[in-house]
């Protein structure tokens, strides 16, 4: 089974390429132009009749801004 795959380009610049895998897993990568320094966390799952994944870079409004090391130094005082 040949691996099937596909890019969009957002308006952003952004680009998200998906790659179906012979496994089955669905592989997600992200060009990040916008963004380029954070790391891109899971902050919403979903399944319905469909699966939803969001994807968001940390430190824009997701709570994964508080996972970077010296943001929880600071939290406990240690900085």
């Amino acid at each position: 089974m040949a691996n099937d795959q596909g890019s969009v380009t957002l308006n952003d610049g952004r680009t998200v390429h998906v790659q179906a895998l012979p496994n089955g897993d669905l592989e997600i990568s992200i060009q990040d132009q916008v963004y380029p320094d954070m790391p891109y966390v899971l902050t919403s799952f979903g399944r319905s009749d469909h699966v939803t994944v969001v994807l968001s870079p940390g430190r824009q409004g997701s709570s994964a801004g508080s996972n970077y090391p010296s943001d929880r130094e600071k939290k406990l005082g240690r900085s």
